[in-house]
C-alpha cells in the first residue's frame, strides 16, 4: 500500500535479549519541522548512531532522505535494545513512510546491518533471531544473505538479501517467498534426542582429536576417563608436569558421541550470540572443547557485559569445559561453578536485568599435586613446605570438590610405554569406544524412561530415590552408607558415589550395582578426601 496521505510506516524486526530472539516493532513518523531524526524506545548509542548509516545507504541507493522531523519508535519500550540489527528495518520504514517505496504486504519483518553504500551484513545472534522468526506468520521475512545456511538448517522460510536495493525489491513483490530447502542432516550428528544414527562416528579425522591409545601406561587414569565419558561425570586429573593431563582431557572429547541435532542447535544458539557463524562451525561434528586459562576472569567464565553475553560455561554447552592448572585459578572465580554444576544453568543479574544461560557441560580439571609439581613422583625432591602444600590445595574450595565425581592421579610413563604411545596413532581405539559409550548412553536414557524419569545420563541424575533407578539392593546401599560415614562424605557426595557406581556397573555390563562397583566409586572419592586433607 502507498502512504501518500500519511507519512507513517510500521516494520517489525527482531533483536537479541540474552540468548533469545525478541520480536519488536519499529514505527516511523515523518512530521513537519526542522530536519532531525529522533530514536526513542530505551535504545543505546549503537542504535542512535545507525541513523547516519541509514542516511548514507538511502542516498547511495538512489533515493532521497526525507526532510522534516523523523521520529523512530522502538517497542516494546520497556526492554533495553542495542546493536546494529535495526539498520535495515529503519531504512525500509523511512522509505515507506516517505512514499518512495511500495509495500505489497501489510506487514514485514527484517533485520541486518547496513553499510554506507547500502550493503547488508549479518551480526551475532543469527540462530536466536531465526528461531524467533519461525513463529512469525504475519508477512515477509527479510534476513542478510550471509544467514541463508542457518535459515535452511532451521527450515525457516525467508528472503535473503544482499543490499538495501534487493530488500526494497522484495517488499514490493506480490508473490509469496517459497520456503528454502532444509540442509541435510549434519554429518556426525544424531537425528533423535537420544541418538539412533551412528553415521559419522568413524570418519572423524585423527588429526582433529587425540586417540585413546595415547593413554597407554596410564591404567588408572584411562579407566577413570572412560567412566567420566560414559556417565558424563565431572573429574579432576592430578599429576606432575608432563604426565599428559591436557592430552587426557582432549582425548575425552574424542570418545564422546557426536551431538544430536537438538544439542547442535542449542550450541549454535549460544555460539552465534558471541561471534559470527561460518560454514565450518555449522558443519562441525564434535562436541565443543573449551580450554580455559587460569587467568580467566569471572565475567569471562560465567558471562556478563552490557548487554550480557554467554561466557565459557555456556560456550562449552554439551561438551567439555577444561580448566588447566585448576589450583592457579582465583578461588572466587572457581566458586562460580557451584550453581552451574548443580542446576546446569547460570543466572547473570546486571542493572535490574536478569539473563539465564544454559551451562550443561562436562567439567575436566587438571592440576599439579603441589606448586613445584614433584610431590607425587619425587616426594624427596619436593621443595614445598607443609603450609605451602596446604595453601595450594585449599585454593579449590570444599564445596567445589564435593561436586566432583571422579578424582584420579596420572603417573609418568616409562620408556617402553612412552615409545608405544608415540606410535599408537597407527591403531585408533577411539571410534570403537565412542560407539560403546553411545550404546551405554542409550541404555541410561532407556532406564530413566522405564522409571518415568526425564532421560539423562548417570552423572546428571539429581533425584533422591536412586536405589530404584540404579537398581541398588539394601545390602549394597548399607555398605555404601557405612563407607561414606567412615570417610565423612556429605549427602551430596554420597549421591555422586552412587552415580559413579552405576556407571561402573554399566561399563561392566551388570544389571545391578554391587559392592565391587561401590568400592571402585569410593576409590575416586578417597582420592578427593586425600587431596583435601593431605
Amino acid at each position: 500500500m502507498k502512504n501518500k496521505g500519511r507519512k507513517y510506516a510500521c516494520v517489525d524486526t527482531c533483536f537479541l535479549q540474552g540468548v533469545d530472539g525478541v520480536i519488536a516493532t519499529i514505527e516511523i513518523s515523518i512530521l513537519p519541522g526542522l530536519p532531525n531524526v529522533e530514536v526513542v524506545g530505551l535504545c543505546d548509542s549503537s542504535i542512535r548512531e545507525s541513523k547516519e548509516r541509514v542516511r548514507s545507504a538511502i542516498r547511495h541507493c538512489g533515493y532521497e532522505f526525507p526532510k522534516g522531523r523523523i521520529i523512530i519508535s522502538l517497542s516494546p519500550a520497556y526492554l533495553h535494545k542495542s546493536g546494529s540489527s535495526f539498520d535495515l528495518p529503519m531504512a525500509l520504514g523511512i522509505l515507506i513512510a516517505s512514499g518512495q517505496v511500495y509495500q505489497a504486504t501489510n506487514r514485514c519483518i527484517a533485520y541486518g546491518e547496513i553499510s554506507l553504500q547500502g550493503e547488508i551484513h549479518t551480526i551475532p545472534g543469527s540462530i536466536p533471531r531465526l528461531m524467533a522468526l519461525k513463529d512469525y506468520h504475519e508477512g515477509l521475512r527479510l534476513i542478510p544473505n550471509e544467514e541463508s545456511e542457518q535459515a535452511r538448517l532451521l527450515e525457516v522460510g525467508v528472503s535473503c538479501v544482499r543490499s538495501l536495493s534487493e530488500a526494497i525489491h522484495a517488499i514490493g513483490k506480490d508473490d509469496p517467498i517459497p520456503c528454502m530447502p532444509p540442509l541435510c542432516v549434519l554429518p556426525g550428528t544424531d537425528t533423535a534426542d537420544t541418538g539412533n544414527d551412528s553415521s559419522g562416528d568413524e570418519d572423524i579425522s585423527s588429526e582433529q582429536v587425540l586417540d585413546y591409545s595415547c593413554l597407554r601406561g596410564q591404567d588408572a587414569a584411562s579407566r577413570a576417563i572412560l567412566l567420566s565419558a560414559c556417565g558424563f561425570h565431572n573429574m579432576i586429573l592430578i599429576g606432575s608436569p608432563g604426565t599428559g593431563k591436557t592430552m587426557a582431557a582432549r582425548i575425552i572429547r574424542g570418545i564422546l558421541p557426536p551431538m544430536t541435532l537438538e544439542e547442535k542447535l542449542d550450541w549454535l544458539r549460544i555460539e552465534s550470540t558471541v561471534s559470527l557463524l561460518d560454514s565450518n562451525m555449522i558443519m562441525e561434528r564434535e562436541r565443543p572443547f573449551r580450554y580455559v586459562h587460569h587467568t580467566c576472569t569471572a565475567s569471562a567464565l560465567a558471562g556478563g557485559g552490557r548487554p550480557p553475553i554467554p561466557g565459557e560455561l555456556s560456550r562449552a554447552l554439551h561438551g567439555v569445559l577444561f580448566l588447566d592448572e585448576m589450583a592457579e585459578f582465583n578461588p572466587r572465580v572457581l566458586d562460580l561453578l557451584r550453581q552451574p554444576l548443580e542446576t546446569k544453568e547460570i543466572v547473570i543479574s546486571r542493572n535490574g536485568s536478569v539473563s539465564t544461560f544454559p551451562a550443561d557441560f562436562l567439567l575436566v580439571g587438571a592440576m599439579n599435586p603441589c606448586r613445584c609439581g614433584k610431590l607425587l613422583d619425587s616426594p624427596a625432591e619436593c621443595t614445598c613446605s607443609v603450609s605451602t602444600r596446604r595453601n595450594y590445595k585449599n585454593r579449590i574450595s570444599g564445596p567445589i570438590l564435593d561436586r566432583i565425581d571422579i578424582v584420579t592421579k596420572m603417573k609418568p610413563m616409562n620408556k617402553d610405554t612412552l615409545k608405544e604411545t608415540l606410535v599408537s596413532g597407527r591403531h585408533a581405539e577411539s571410534p570403537a569406544i565412542r560407539r560403546r559409550i553411545k550404546e551405554l548412553w542409550e541404555r541410561q536414557y532407556q532406564r530413566c524412561k522405564e522409571n518415568q524419569v526425564e532421560p539423562m545420563r548417570n552423572g546428571e541424575v539429581m533425584m533422591i530415590d536412586m536405589a530404584s533407578l540404579f537398581r541398588i539392593n539394601d545390602t549394597t546401599m548399607d555398605y555404601a552408607i557405612y563407607a561414606g560415614n567412615q570417610l565423612n562424605v556429605s549427602a551430596r557426595g554420597m549421591k555422586h558415589i552412587l552415580r559413579v557406581a552405576r556407571t561402573v556397573a554399566d561399563w561392566d555390563e551388570e544389571q545391578d550395582v554391587n559392592e565391587e562397583h561401590v568400592m571402585e566409586a569410593l576409590q575416586y572419592r578417597m582420592n578427593t578426601e586425600e587431596f583435601t586433607y593431605a
